[in-house]
């Protein structure tokens, strides 16, 4: 493989947390752990205790997410609009309908459920750049 030949290292970022770990990290950990190629590294970034993975780690780096991502929970876990639901009014000028509202949801716009990657990403980036 290139990054063999490179003698590069490879980086896997990514996040979880307890509630996922029981649906299904257990097994992405079991099998990256298992096959994963020993050139690329993996960090796990979870808004859990890191310790809640102790037994499933194996060769992972577990770490607590960072401030600005409690920071993002904090500000947006009580409004509807970050966790992807967005008001509609409906009418039929046409019609002469009276103006209704309608609630829809949509995964495209639901940032809070979405936020733990890239923050992740940023924190692992940042972590690099303070340990050189």
């Amino acid at each position: 493989m290139a990054y063999e030949r490179l003698k590069m290292k490879i980086l896997l970022v990514t996040s979880t947390n307890s509630k996922l770990l029981a649906a299904y990290s257990s097994h992405f950990f079991r099998t990256f752990n298992q096959n994963l190629h020993p050139f690329i590294d993996v960090i796990v970034v979870t808004e859990d205790p890191p310790s809640v993975f102790d037994s499933t780690r194996g060769r992972f780096e577990v770490i607590e997410d960072g401030v600005r991502a409690r920071e993002f929970r904090k500000k947006f876990s009580a409004l509807t609009e970050p966790r992807g639901y967005k008001l509609n009014i409906i009418s039929d000028p046409a019609q002469n309908d009276t103006p209704q509202l309608r609630v829809d949801f949509s995964y495209e716009y639901d940032a809070y459920r979405f936020h733990h990657k890239p923050f992740a990403v940023e924190q692992v980036y940042n972590q690099i750049v303070e340990s050189d």
